[in-house]
């Protein structure tokens, strides 16, 4: 309340502050948002193609109609992936780690990807880990990867330990033949809204990336990636500390 030049420029920055807080709240609140404004919406046009095609059911090879499944499905996509992102640090406040088997989870959790090739240590590996977020993360290095990969190429997956107590980090390793991350997109790879894919592909948010940091940073891990030497596609490694 003091009426001098202090007095102003402290009033100045209090006002300040709390536009910067009233829009972090309302930042915060939008994904979830935008996700119940759009719902309703999209429901109504999914439930109209469905009551379409059933009653008239040659209408499913039209054109029209299958861009329109495919917009439709596009759009809860991107709703998901924005309440995804957004939810996924306040839940993961509330989820311990437990003592986690890596060797055996990724035996099994690699059955599920056809066409994945592996490289995984016999030896029992133990981690601090939610078994449920490790394949999140993995899910989202993986369909990265594979939404990179030459349509002749292939993607690996492979697990290492360091063999000294000096360094005795664990790595995991996801790797495809593809086009090379360009040089100014390395350090913005894992911020949100961030995409390395060219214009007129599929949409993506760039989100995938950014929730498997934040997965790796619940867990103390570091997620990085880089270009192969050699030039013939990129990796990511998630590097457990000891």
């Amino acid at each position: 309340h003091a009426p001098d030049e202090l007095g102003d420029l402290s009033r100045s920055i209090s006002g300040l502050l709390e536009q910067q807080q009233s829009y972090t709240r309302f930042l915060e609140r939008m994904p979830q948002t935008l996700r119940h404004e759009i719902s309703n919406p999209l429901n109504k046009l999914r439930t109209s193609l469905e009551n379409l095609l059933d009653e008239q059911p040659t209408r499913a090879s039209n054109r029209y109609v299958k861009k329109l499944d495919s917009g439709v499905d596009q759009i809860a996509n991107i709703t998901q992936q924005l309440t995804e992102a957004a939810s996924l640090e306040s839940a993961l406040q509330n989820e311990p780690l437990k003592h986690l088997n890596l060797g055996h989870f990724l035996l099994d959790y690699c059955l599920a990807w056809d066409g994945l090739d592996t490289d995984l240590l016999d030896s029992e590996i133990w981690i601090s880990a939610e078994s449920s977020r490790l394949e999140q993360l993995l899910d989202k290095l993986l369909d990265n990867a594979f939404g990179f990969c030459h349509a002749d190429g292939k993607v690996s997956l492979s697990l290492s330990q360091g063999q000294n107590q000096a360094s005795n980090e664990v790595q995991l390793r996801v790797e495809n033949d593809g086009p090379l991350i360009p040089e100014d997109k390395m350090n913005e790879l894992f911020k949100p809204m961030t995409s390395t894919r060219s214009e007129g592909t599929e949409i993506h948010l760039g989100l995938g990336l950014h929730i498997a940091k934040i997965i790796a940073e619940h867990h103390d891990a570091k997620l990085s990636c880089y270009n192969r030497k050699d030039g013939s596609g990129v990796g990511f490694v998630l590097t457990f500390r000891p």
